[in-house]
């Protein structure tokens, strides 16, 4: 019988010990819950306070271009980014496809200036849409650009007047024509 009440008490005494264990565990694991809740709390404050950031100086940028080509008085390209996973680009209250275009030249010219982005590149099919004029103080504002790169496929400077080929003469590079082709065969014909 002795044996019988010892059996007993060390059988009561193994379940009072892995509840005990349990028992850590469980509080353990609730604490970790909550600090992964606190963490992903201060985590999603950083990230909206870095977002913010961006979207200012961004917007900054947009506003200070969209002056240069168009003038005060019309609204300039707005980024807002919503999380992670979600923004938005545009131009409020003027979707015109131009309006499109020179807002993502804008874009990309504060991207190059507020990153360690070096440098841009344009096809001359962005450029089409885009009004004559703002055309041509978009191109006075890649020309000011020194500490980057900007490389730039322009079709029809004469279109835009005899200052702006002068502009472009004097920052090119590379002149392709339908004589003077980049590779030996045109790529074109069949």
């Amino acid at each position: 019988m002795p044996d019988d009440i010892f059996s007993r008490i060390l059988g009561l005494k193994e379940k009072t010990d892995r509840a005990t264990v349990e028992n850590e565990y469980y509080l353990k694991r609730a604490d970790l819950d909550d600090a992964i809740v606190t963490s992903n709390a201060r985590l999603e404050q950083i990230y909206s306070s870095i977002f913010l950031e961006i979207e200012r100086d961004m917007n900054a940028r947009l506003k200070s271009f969209n002056t240069v080509v168009y003038g005060a008085q019309r609204n300039s390209s707005e980024l807002r980014i919503r999380s992670a996973n979600s923004y938005t680009f545009s131009s409020p209250d003027d979707t015109g496809t131009g309006k499109s275009f020179a807002g993502l030249i804008g874009f990309d010219l504060g991207m190059l200036a507020l990153t360690r982005l070096p440098y841009i590149i344009h096809d001359s099919v962005i450029y089409k849409n885009i009004e004559v004029a703002a055309t041509r103080r978009i191109l006075r504002i890649l020309s000011a650009t020194k500490k980057k790169q900007i490389f730039l496929a322009f079709d029809e400077a004469k279109k835009f007047g005899s200052q702006t080929e002068v502009l472009i003469q004097r920052f090119t590079v590379l002149k392709l024509s339908h004589a003077d082709l980049l590779y030996q065969r045109d790529w074109r014909t069949k």
